[in-house]
């Protein structure tokens, strides 16, 4: 007697406890996964992505030290989901601000206020990110790029009269002096905010800066 004729019932047991068995890995994969990023995220606020060996990340997390790479090919593979999530985090929170706010001030200070957030970590990635291998360093800046077109495409909307080489030039400005305050954070406020601390002034000189192209594009 053909087994799947006679009992259909075990055959749909088992398929059932396979998938049960499939979707508990699954879990478990997931749940590791997530734990050696948040053990990766706490190990480079305090040490730097440089100096923190992969042994410690994984020491941190409670694995064994094959299992990390068993999940990421290499510690840029892992830096970057870490960023990927930050940064997309930022992206669908801008692009709500972008849909509430009156102007181009109100979608900068909710950016700060999110840095402000995560300022620890956004400022190692500033201090060492000019030692970072190029190749990482080119996969920042495209990500970083996404943020930008998300306030050029709104200063464009308020300001059509600055050409694309003028905004271009004002955004330069705002990410650099962003970066150049978490790269100097312990200089300019130890143990605080630096972002908070210098956000009014870098509001008021960025809406300076696209004020003082308009006037000479009208002089």
């Amino acid at each position: 007697v053909d087994i799947e004729i006679a009992f259909p019932c075990l055959l749909t047991m088992q398929s059932t406890n396979d998938e049960v068995e499939m979707n508990k890995r699954l879990l478990q994969k997931r749940q590791t996964r997530d734990l050696l990023l948040k053990a990766a995220k706490k190990c480079f606020i305090e040490n730097g992505f440089l100096n923190t060996p992969a042994n410690k990340i994984a020491v941190e997390a409670g694995v064994a030290h094959g299992t990390l790479f068993s999940h990421f090919k290499n510690k840029d593979t892992l830096i970057l989901e870490i960023i990927d999530f930050e940064m997309n985090e930022i992206g669908e929170t801008i692009q709500e601000l972008i849909k509430q706010a009156e102007d181009v001030e109100d979608i900068l200070r909710g950016y700060l206020n999110l840095i402000i957030r995560e300022e620890a970590f956004f400022a190692v990635l500033a201090k060492e990110k000019p030692f970072y291998s190029i190749e990482l360093r080119r996969k920042l800046i495209f990500r970083e790029s996404v943020i930008r077109s998300y306030f050029f495409d709104k200063i464009s909307e308020e300001n059509s009269h600055l050409s694309d080489e003028e905004i271009t030039a004002s955004l330069n400005w705002l990410f650099a002096i962003i970066n150049y305050y978490l790269a100097n954070r312990e200089l300019f406020a130890s143990g605080k905010s630096v972002i908070k601390k210098f956000e009014n002034s870098i509001i008021k000189t960025f809406k300076k800066i696209i004020i003082s192209e308009e006037v000479n594009e009208n002089s």
